[in-house]
């Protein structure tokens, strides 16, 4: 819970696990909900500075990228998910 945001049962089920990667069903269901969450994240969230929390969201949204879609469900291969993660 993020500034008051509630992250639905199903939702927090998927990012615990690794099963929706490759079920077509389970990411469409969790699209709405996750686009919300990752929007709501890359333009409400800030820094003490006031600047986007993330930092490639303040990379691009700092040097005037603005924010169209969000492409989900994304690079979901081995090496996409570490880029991902860290």
């Amino acid at each position: 819970d993020e500034e008051g945001l509630e992250v639905s049962d199903l939702l927090a089920h998927h990012l615990q696990h690794d099963d929706w990667m490759n079920d077509e069903e389970a990411q469409q269901k969790m699209a709405p909900e996750l686009r919300a969450l990752a929007a709501h994240y890359l333009v409400n969230v800030k820094h003490r500075s006031g600047q986007p929390m993330d930092p490639v969201a303040r990379f691009h949204l700092g040097n005037g990228a603005s924010l169209h879609r969000l492409n989900w469900p994304g690079d979901t291969s081995p090496n996409g998910r570490q880029q991902a993660h860290g």
